[in-house]
């Protein structure tokens, strides 16, 4: 449903946007070495 409210966003933003508003703070990942 919050898909055809916002219709502009990808489902990836909308998600990002619930989870920022719900207090969720994303941890930079690390590289892993070895690979590029």
């Amino acid at each position: 449903m919050l898909c055809e409210m916002h219709p502009e966003l990808s489902f990836q933003d909308i998600v990002a946007n619930e989870l920022r508003a719900a207090g969720v703070q994303a941890q930079p990942l690390a590289p892993v070495p070895g690979r590029a």
